[in-house]
């Protein structure tokens, strides 16, 4: 186990990514390792540009609705408890010597009142 989770995280893989059974993972918990914690993704915008980023989805897909269509649309979807963001990640994380973080890729797939979409962020620390 400890031989492939090591294989695992030296190919730049997170902790939380690796398929493990229930004794595993209670083994990968007690060690408490950095890139087994979960990630929270904030993403601080307003109605207003969610609102705004949606209306840009719905031009990608060749689709045109009108400033009073969509306010109808979105009071409609937040009362169905539509107007919301889910994401869900993965990535890969390299570490120099001394276990220090040197560079992070993250992709990102949201879905957003069912349209769905990918943000890759990546990052170099030097």
């Amino acid at each position: 186990f400890l031989k492939n989770l090591k294989a695992h995280l030296e190919s730049g893989k997170c902790a939380r990514s690796y398929d493990c059974d229930d004794d595993e993972k209670a083994v990968l918990n007690d060690m408490a390792l950095l890139t087994s914690k979960p990630v929270i993704y904030a993403c601080n915008m307003s109605e207003d540009d969610l609102k705004a980023l949606i209306k840009k989805f719905i031009a990608k897909a060749g689709q045109e609705v009108s400033d009073s269509e969509f306010d109808q649309m979105w009071g409609q979807m937040k009362l169905m408890g539509m107007a919301q963001i889910d994401a869900n990640e993965t990535g890969t994380s390299n570490y120099g010597e001394g276990g220090w973080l040197t560079s992070n890729s993250d992709d990102v797939s949201m879905t957003v009142m069912g349209a769905k979409t990918k943000v890759s962020i990546k990052s170099t620390l030097q």
